[in-house]
């Protein structure tokens, strides 16, 4: 019976008996699961954001963004990683990036730094900006003051992830797990954007600041299927390795030996999973093990 009671307790605390909350856009995020809106200030278009908010969250919580993959399943997501970590203090915020207004890699992958022709678009344009947007909102909505967010993301949500911790320095982000990317942007080499910098040192100047971040490569010891459906085949891609596995460990080790050369502390960590493969549910438990273990972490 104690069983069957805190179970109960914690789909009250998420509202994941009732679900009415996810059905109108809300301006803010609602208690328990549920979906809000958020005003995209530079296009007019609202970002919808599939959010879980526990009903005593404050200004000591933790606020954790998810980032959905290729499928744009951001709902999904959001419960994934609600089954993954049960925290009481955790708002999770996963903004749902539809292929309708973020079109193709270039849209959401890469985080709208290029448009889709590969031409460099302005810094008020593009989608990394709407994670401190949305940040904001949150503060606003809720009239609190919040130190900063983690981040996670799997597969495509681990290249926009990557990439933000790579092109935004700025940003109030704490930690960040990019899960099973199928191709990164190098920090270091040769590669010309988006396989790397060499032709952007504007943005390779803040790359050099993000060894000072604290991201998690995180692999899956069995994403190593060199055909896996959606990775990138092409020669720039495969020239990263032949699958998922290969290609994270090498952007893990070219950034390490970028910092060493330069004398600059690198924060990264790399991660792997044993016996997962491309698998987010997977993926979002280990990500959550290791926010748990983190004595420097927020719980």
């Amino acid at each position: 019976m104690r069983k069957i009671g805190v179970a109960m307790a914690w789909l009250l605390l998420w509202g994941g008996v009732a679900s009415s909350q996810e059905s109108p856009l809300a301006e803010r995020p609602p208690i328990g699961r549920g979906v809000f809106g958020v005003r995209d200030e530079a296009t007019g278009r609202v970002l919808k954001v599939w959010s879980a908010r526990p009903a005593d969250f404050g200004a000591g919580g933790r606020v954790l963004f998810v980032f959905h993959g290729v499928k744009r399943n951001a709902r999904s997501y959001r419960d994934a990683w609600l089954a993954a970590d049960r925290s009481e203090r955790t708002l999770v915020l996963a903004p749902e990036f539809s292929a309708r207004d973020f079109p193709g890699s270039a849209g959401y992958a890469l985080g709208g730094v290029v448009d889709a022709a590969g031409q460099p678009r302005a810094r008020e344009r593009w989608s990394f900006r709407l994670v401190e947007q949305v940040f904001r909102s949150v503060e606003r909505g809720l009239g609190l003051e919040l130190s900063g967010y983690d981040m996670f993301g799997h597969s495509a949500g681990a290249q926009f992830v990557h990439r933000f911790v790579l092109f935004c320095p700025e940003a109030r982000l704490e930690r960040a797990f990019a899960a099973n990317a199928g191709w990164y942007t190098f920090s270091a080499g040769a590669a010309r954007f988006p396989y790397g910098l060499a032709d952007r040192p504007e943005l390779a100047r803040a790359a050099a600041k993000a060894y000072g971040r604290r991201l998690s490569v995180l692999l899956g010891e069995r994403d190593s299927d060199p055909r896996a459906p959606y990775l990138r085949q092409s020669s720039q891609a495969v020239a990263q390795g032949a699958h998922r596995l290969a290609r994270g460990l090498r952007f893990f080790g070219v950034a390490k030996a970028d910092a060493a050369e330069r004398g600059l502390e690198l924060r990264w960590s790399l991660d792997r999973v044993p016996r997962v493969g491309h698998d987010f549910r997977a993926m979002a438990r280990a990500a959550a093990a290791l926010l748990a273990r983190d004595a420097g972490g927020r719980r």
